[in-house]
């Protein structure tokens, strides 16, 4: 994957998965979960998202909820997404 293809699908992912939490992910109220970065692989074939938590006292259940929703991020990514394959999405907790 050329460089500048892999900078706007970083970008992209960043963006739809801010949606996705939006959207999808039920947090406990006051609970703000950001996208920190991007790590994709070199053949765009997986992302590993970082994710950043406040208050950090509510880390163990936003990784627990997104841990479990790591399929359906990927999913809506791919709704999103106008290419043939779509990276698998994991996150982690920062």
């Amino acid at each position: 994957m050329n460089e500048r293809r892999r900078e706007r699908l970083t970008a992209f992912l960043q963006e739809a998965l801010g949606e996705f939490f939006l959207r999808e992910c039920t947090f406990a109220p006051g609970v703000f979960v950001s996208v920190q970065f991007v790590d994709l692989n070199e053949a765009g074939s997986r992302a590993m998202i970082a994710v950043s938590v406040f208050p950090d006292d509510a880390r163990g259940g936003v990784a627990e909820e997104l841990k479990t929703r790591e399929n359906e991020a990927t999913h809506f990514v791919r709704q999103h997404l106008d290419n043939k394959y779509t990276p698998a999405i994991r996150f982690t907790v920062q």
